[in-house]
């Protein structure tokens, strides 16, 4: 019984192709392989097989930019100079 396949393609950086394509090797896989055991695990879990989750300084810097953009800085105020006298 043949399988139906599906040609996929993605554009990523080079250098990290390269580095995983290095680690895969170490662990005797080949990229179609990782691939599909990514997706095989993405379809056992109903999602990502890992945390996809902000870190705290990434949730504060997007809610920054939300906020932001709701009221846009129009004015910043410098804090005032102490005298060291």
């Amino acid at each position: 019984m043949r399988s139906d396949k599906k040609l996929i393609q993605v554009n990523l950086d080079k250098a990290l192709v390269d580095q995983a394509i290095a680690v895969l090797s170490e662990l005797g896989l080949t990229q179609t392989t990782a691939v599909t055991a990514f997706f095989e695990k993405v379809v056992a879990e109903g999602g990502m097989p890992f945390g996809r989750e902000l870190s705290p300084a990434q949730r504060a810097t997007q809610s920054f930019l939300r906020r932001r953009q709701v009221r846009p800085f129009t004015n910043l105020r410098m804090p005032r100079k102490f005298n060291s006298g």
